[in-house]
């Protein structure tokens, strides 16, 4: 390849050879009997015999023919160096968002919790598993330890839909948003119990921007880099639960809303000035 001087630079998604792996066993009911289930299973076997191997050739090449990495998740980014190497230069730069912060809110009837998922149907695997967790159990749990103190709040397509079962003075149902800025100036606090998928969750880094109080499954942040204080990472209901408790005083939502916009500005700082030193170092000469 002749580039005249110019180098390759990429952005990794996520850590797509991983991604393959982590949702077949979300999606794939082992009662094979049923057509349904062998059609699905044909699916996934193409996945791992066909299309994992070509993943993860090409995200080899990316690794050793780059001249620099930029990662969308910190954690993907650890892995996928010790695992593909080369001598690209890696960096993590998380999404740049600019938003106002959310003034924690006193005098609250309930306090709201969101949930957001990109739809709802039997195809959003990773944003149905959050949304069971939530339903199925961490609301009864949280509910019972603390009765009528929470609204939880499910914002995609077909949450109305899909979701329509679980709906309640408890569990609100919103659909598609149009200004979601807005809404979320609404909110307390973002819970996001996805134990599925690699990248960077976007929903917690934007609940960071507004310096909304995340309580989060342990993979949900994994595109973060381990941080005390400015989250609550959840390993077990029972987490969920402190979390949430810890949360109905005001003053501990307050000071874990500074925290983690200062933490989102930190990362967004320290994204910009490795962007500018790698264009200022650039040789591209096209």
């Amino acid at each position: 390849m002749n580039l005249q001087g110019a180098e390759i630079w990429f952005r990794p998604h996520n850590f797509e050879l991983a991604q393959i792996f982590v949702k077949i066993p979300n999606t794939l009911s082992w009662k094979f009997w049923k057509l349904g289930n062998i059609i699905w299973f044909a699916k996934w076997a193409r996945l791992i015999f066909y299309d994992a191997p070509q993943i993860f050739v090409l995200e080899y090449r990316m690794h050793h023919l780059a001249d620099r990495l930029f990662y969308i998740s910190w954690g993907d980014m650890k892995l996928m160096r010790q695992i593909y190497r080369g001598l690209a230069s890696k960096e993590w730069v998380l999404p740049f968002l600019e938003e106002r912060i959310v003034p924690a809110k006193e005098n609250k009837e309930k306090i709201n919790v969101y949930y957001i998922g990109v739809g709802y149907d039997s195809r959003s695997t990773m944003q149905l598993s959050g949304a069971n967790k939530l339903l199925k159990q961490i609301i009864p749990a949280t509910e019972l330890a603390m009765p009528e103190t929470f609204r939880f709040h499910f914002i995609g397509r077909g949450s109305k839909t899909y979701l329509k079962k679980y709906g309640s003075d408890t569990v609100v149902l919103h659909d598609f948003i149009e200004d979601l800025s807005a809404f979320l100036r609404q909110m307390d606090i973002c819970c996001v119990p996805v134990e599925v998928g690699w990248g960077c969750k976007i929903k917690v880094v934007e609940a960071l921007a507004f310096g909304i109080p995340v309580v989060a499954a342990s993979q949900s942040l994994f595109g973060l880099p381990p941080t005390d204080g400015a989250y609550f990472n959840c390993q077990s209901i029972e987490d969920y639960i402190e979390g949430f408790r810890a949360l109905r005083d005001l003053k501990t939502r307050k000071k874990m809303a500074t925290k983690s916009r200062e933490l989102y500005d930190s990362y967004r700082l320290e994204g910009e000035k490795i962007l500018k030193e790698s264009l200022n170092k650039s040789s591209v000469r096209i």
